[in-house]
Protein backbone atom coordinates (compact mmCIF):
# COMPACT_ATOMS: atom_id res chain seq x y z
CA UNK A 1 0.00 0.00 0.00
CA UNK A 2 1.47 3.26 -0.68
CA UNK A 3 1.76 6.19 1.62
CA UNK A 4 -1.04 9.22 1.07
CA UNK A 5 0.47 12.24 1.10
CA UNK A 6 -1.65 15.12 3.16
CA UNK A 7 -1.77 16.95 0.03
CA UNK A 8 -3.85 14.31 -1.56
CA UNK A 9 -6.08 14.17 1.41
CA UNK A 10 -6.73 17.90 1.28
CA UNK A 11 -8.00 17.82 -2.52
CA UNK A 12 -10.67 15.98 -2.31
CA UNK A 13 -13.82 17.39 -3.34
CA UNK A 14 -16.71 18.18 -1.34
CA UNK A 15 -20.40 18.73 -2.70
CA UNK A 16 -22.32 21.52 -0.98
CA UNK A 17 -25.35 19.47 1.07
CA UNK A 18 -27.89 21.38 2.89
CA UNK A 19 -30.20 19.43 5.48
CA UNK A 20 -32.90 20.02 6.21
CA UNK A 21 -33.74 22.24 9.88
CA UNK A 22 -34.54 19.20 11.94
CA UNK A 23 -31.24 17.20 11.35
CA UNK A 24 -29.90 17.02 14.69
CA UNK A 25 -26.33 18.09 15.38
CA UNK A 26 -25.05 14.46 15.35
CA UNK A 27 -26.23 14.13 11.70
CA UNK A 28 -24.79 16.91 10.96
CA UNK A 29 -21.04 15.74 11.42
CA UNK A 30 -21.94 12.46 9.60
CA UNK A 31 -21.91 15.04 6.44
CA UNK A 32 -18.75 17.44 7.12
CA UNK A 33 -15.26 16.67 6.70
CA UNK A 34 -12.13 18.66 5.49
CA UNK A 35 -12.92 21.83 4.23
CA UNK A 36 -16.69 21.72 4.43
CA UNK A 37 -18.58 23.05 7.06
CA UNK A 38 -22.25 23.27 8.10
CA UNK A 39 -23.98 26.84 9.16
CA UNK A 40 -26.82 27.38 11.08
CA UNK A 41 -27.81 30.72 10.30
CA UNK A 42 -31.22 31.61 12.48
CA UNK A 43 -28.20 30.49 15.55
CA UNK A 44 -25.21 31.95 13.97
CA UNK A 45 -23.34 28.43 14.45
CA UNK A 46 -20.83 27.27 12.43
CA UNK A 47 -19.93 23.15 12.81
CA UNK A 48 -16.74 21.72 11.33
CA UNK A 49 -15.34 18.45 11.80
CA UNK A 50 -11.36 19.05 11.39
CA UNK A 51 -9.09 22.25 13.34
CA UNK A 52 -5.83 21.81 11.97
CA UNK A 53 -7.11 21.23 7.75
CA UNK A 54 -10.19 23.73 7.39
CA UNK A 55 -8.87 26.95 8.05
CA UNK A 56 -12.07 28.08 10.08
CA UNK A 57 -10.22 29.42 13.14
CA UNK A 58 -6.73 30.77 11.36
CA UNK A 59 -9.38 32.80 9.08
CA UNK A 60 -11.45 34.13 12.06
CA UNK A 61 -8.20 35.25 13.89
CA UNK A 62 -7.22 37.17 10.90
CA UNK A 63 -11.01 38.73 10.57
CA UNK A 64 -10.96 39.44 14.05
CA UNK A 65 -8.73 42.36 14.08
CA UNK A 66 -10.42 44.36 17.47
CA UNK A 67 -9.33 41.38 19.05
CA UNK A 68 -12.75 41.07 21.21
CA UNK A 69 -12.73 37.53 21.07
CA UNK A 70 -16.48 37.08 21.73
CA UNK A 71 -16.92 34.04 19.85
CA UNK A 72 -17.23 30.83 21.53
CA UNK A 73 -15.86 27.05 20.32
CA UNK A 74 -17.35 23.91 21.77
CA UNK A 75 -16.08 21.02 21.47
CA UNK A 76 -18.77 18.28 20.81
CA UNK A 77 -19.66 14.20 21.55
CA UNK A 78 -21.40 11.96 20.01
CA UNK A 79 -22.05 10.05 23.50
CA UNK A 80 -22.67 11.76 26.92
CA UNK A 81 -19.50 10.47 28.50
CA UNK A 82 -17.14 12.12 25.79
CA UNK A 83 -15.56 9.14 24.41
CA UNK A 84 -15.93 9.63 20.41
CA UNK A 85 -15.38 13.11 19.72
CA UNK A 86 -18.00 14.70 17.04
CA UNK A 87 -16.23 17.95 16.24
CA UNK A 88 -16.98 21.51 16.80
CA UNK A 89 -19.61 23.90 17.08
CA UNK A 90 -18.67 27.95 17.24
CA UNK A 91 -20.65 30.46 18.02
CA UNK A 92 -20.68 33.73 15.74
CA UNK A 93 -21.44 36.86 16.87
CA UNK A 94 -23.13 39.28 13.88
CA UNK A 95 -20.35 41.39 13.18
CA UNK A 96 -18.24 38.85 11.72
CA UNK A 97 -20.91 35.59 10.90
CA UNK A 98 -20.85 37.21 6.74
CA UNK A 99 -17.24 37.82 6.44
CA UNK A 100 -16.01 34.76 7.96
CA UNK A 101 -18.29 33.00 5.45
CA UNK A 102 -17.03 35.29 2.44
CA UNK A 103 -13.90 34.30 3.29
CA UNK A 104 -13.84 30.51 4.05
CA UNK A 105 -15.66 30.53 0.22
CA UNK A 106 -12.42 32.40 -1.18
CA UNK A 107 -10.32 29.64 0.83
CA UNK A 108 -12.09 26.98 -0.58
CA UNK A 109 -14.46 25.74 1.72
CA UNK A 110 -17.77 24.07 1.22
CA UNK A 111 -20.45 25.67 3.63
CA UNK A 112 -23.97 24.00 4.06
CA UNK A 113 -26.65 25.41 4.96
CA UNK A 114 -30.24 24.54 6.77
CA UNK A 115 -32.65 24.50 4.38
CA UNK A 116 -35.88 26.17 6.70
CA UNK A 117 -33.07 29.81 6.76
CA UNK A 118 -32.86 29.60 2.96
CA UNK A 119 -35.38 32.14 1.31
CA UNK A 120 -38.68 30.06 -0.33
CA UNK A 121 -37.70 32.69 -3.72
CA UNK A 122 -34.43 31.33 -4.05
CA UNK A 123 -34.74 29.11 -7.28
CA UNK A 124 -30.91 29.37 -8.35
CA UNK A 125 -29.10 26.79 -9.56
CA UNK A 126 -26.72 25.51 -6.38
CA UNK A 127 -23.22 26.75 -7.66
CA UNK A 128 -21.76 23.98 -5.67
CA UNK A 129 -23.52 21.61 -7.51
CA UNK A 130 -23.95 22.06 -10.98
CA UNK A 131 -25.85 20.19 -13.29
CA UNK A 132 -24.35 17.89 -15.79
Amino acid sequence: MLPVSKDIATRVPCKRRDLPVSTSEKSIFYYLGINHVFYKRELRWLYFSDIEQTPVLTVLDSLDTERRKDYVLETLYLDVHHYFFGGYRLKLPERLSKPLLVALRLKGVVISYDLAALPAAATSPDPDNLPG
